[in-house]
């Protein structure tokens, strides 16, 4: 919205403007949040399929849940093998 109105350009942020100029592009396809959990602090993302935190830079722990067949996030699958590469691009996302 500060790109719309020429605000200056040394104010950090992620314009979406291109969203307001034309709604039918996607601006991002994951979102992320600092999260809390009691005093623990976690960094999450998440995209349509996954969701994935990590607690305190993840010494605390981390989580990943698949959104499409665990909508109610039962099952965390964040120490399993076979889900390590879907952590590695989750983890991508937080750094972009």
């Amino acid at each position: 919205m500060l790109k719309l109105k020429n605000v200056p350009t040394y104010l950090e942020g992620k314009s979406f403007a291109k969203v307001v100029n034309d709604p039918s592009k996607p601006f991002r396809s994951y979102v992320e949040a600092v999260v809390s959990r009691g005093e623990m602090l976690g960094r999450m993302v998440k995209n349509e399929k996954w969701r994935y935190i990590e607690w305190d830079n993840g010494q605390k722990g981390s989580e990943l849940y698949d959104q499409v067949n665990d909508p109610v996030e039962y099952n965390n699958l964040a120490n399993r093998a076979e889900y390590a590469k879907v952590i590695q691009e989750m983890k991508k996302l937080m750094v972009q």
